[in-house]
């Protein structure tokens, strides 16, 4: 190769990534065909499904929106803005189930492209993380909870539109502020816990920054902390109210988390555990916590297919955490001059602290899918070339390319959001 020459993306990498992408789509496309025809009916016939309550609900507001009694319909976050988009679903098409379907199929097929992409651009052009790819693309819990009409399939697509979002380069900060404001409005509508953990992450992220050494890049993030906290200050009570948390106040908090944990424990998921009654108990008890959602069941505790699976699947996780050992220590050096880790990290920590008194494995799996993107970007390669003075400028593959090739640092006119 001549001197000065770029060397290119091996065209088999590229290859690779459709075949994945194709792949995760005809997942999906079963695991839609097979929901619609087995999975829905059952939960239906014993009347013990979530989608039972919003397919009913959506019915009634489909006639509201019909006989245009729009004040009779009640707009609120979490199960009421379900139903509400079920009703409008219902009211232009009609209430068909399996119309739902392919609209939650469609749902899925765009969070996880967005979560490809973001992966993908936090990667080395030369050695892209492809056993994540692969993971969150053809992970078949994300794919099963994903496809289900509900609240997860819009709030994975919500998560991986911020981080597809937060991690382009070529966004201007404030596109890129309005962007991240629409994928964390949409987790907000439907969890708004999952929400209010991201604009508190957000926050944490933008506080510790390492300072900027230019006034354009100082006023950058005073805007950043200032959006980040006006945004976390009108979500707070909307939450607790949500959360039925009257007094903002630490151990109230913790008992809610706890009561939370303990409301879920029923049915044939129920898994033996000792939740706190207090945010401190909550706390200490988080690395248990962390390995029960991460890790349980483990293979000899499986007691159905259902359940083999999840243990499958966390087998799998448990080896990309391995692989991905190293370059989690390497990122967290860079806390404090990457705002995509340090968003990361805190949201990731935010969720165990949440998920982790449940004692419903059923739910865990499900809302375990949270967590996934966090982690993938927590454990993915992503090299930042810095001049002195101008830390969190980052560098594009063929630059990066440029500098092994000959030398010399070619920085690129873009800042990181």
């Amino acid at each position: 190769m001549a001197d000065g020459a770029v060397k290119q993306p091996r065209p088999f990498k590229k290859i690779g990534t459709h075949v994945l992408f194709n792949g995760s789509v005809g997942l999906r496309l079963i695991t839609a065909i097979i929901m619609y025809l087995f999975i829905i009916p059952y939960y239906a016939s014993i009347n013990s499904s979530d989608i039972v309550v919003y397919h009913a609900q959506g019915e009634i507001i489909a006639d509201q929106i019909r006989s245009g009694a729009f004040s009779e319909i009640d707009i609120g976050i979490g199960s009421p803005v379900v139903g509400l988009f079920f009703g409008c679903i219902y009211a232009c098409f009609g209430p068909h189930l399996w119309i739902m379907s392919i609209v939650y199929l469609a749902i899925s097929i765009g969070g996880v492209w967005c979560w490809k992409k973001a992966i993908r651009a936090r990667s080395s052009g030369r050695n892209p993380s492809i056993a994540y790819e692969a993971y969150a693309m053809l992970s078949p819990g994300v794919a099963l909870w994903t496809v289900l009409p509900g609240k997860d399939g819009i709030v994975f697509l919500g998560l991986g539109y911020l981080l597809m979002t937060m991690t382009k380069r070529t966004l201007r900060p404030g596109s890129s502020a309005i962007r991240s404001a629409i994928g964390v409005a949409l987790v907000f509508a439907f969890r708004p816990h999952v929400g209010l953990v991201l604009m508190g992450s957000m926050l944490a992220a933008a506080l510790v920054r390492r300072r900027p050494t230019n006034i354009h890049s100082a006023i950058i993030q005073a805007a950043g902390v200032l959006a980040a906290m006006v945004m976390f200050v009108l979500a707070l009570p909307i939450a607790m109210q949500y959360a039925n948390i009257k007094d903002l106040d630490v151990e109230a908090v913790g008992r809610r988390i706890a009561e939370s944990g303990t409301a879920n424990a029923t049915g044939g998921s129920l898994m033996v555990t000792v939740a706190g009654t207090t945010l401190t108990e909550v706390l200490q008890d988080l690395p248990r916590g962390a390995m029960m959602i991460l890790f349980e069941p483990y293979p000899w505790e499986v007691a159905n297919i259902a359940q083999f699976l999840v243990s499958l699947e966390n087998f799998v996780l448990l080896g990309l955490l391995i692989l991905g050992l190293k370059q989690f220590a390497k990122n967290m050096a860079r806390i404090r001059t990457d705002y995509v880790l340090a968003v990361s990290l805190f949201a990731a920590i935010g969720l165990l602290v949440i998920l982790s008194p449940l004692a419903n494995i059923g739910l865990i799996a499900r809302q375990k899918i949270q967590l996934l993107p966090f982690l993938m970007i927590l454990l993915t390669e992503c090299p930042v070339l810095t001049k002195r003075g101008s830390a969190g400028r980052r560098q594009s593959p063929i630059g990066q390319e440029q500098v092994r090739i000959t030398g010399h640092i070619v920085q690129d006119p873009v800042v990181a959001p």
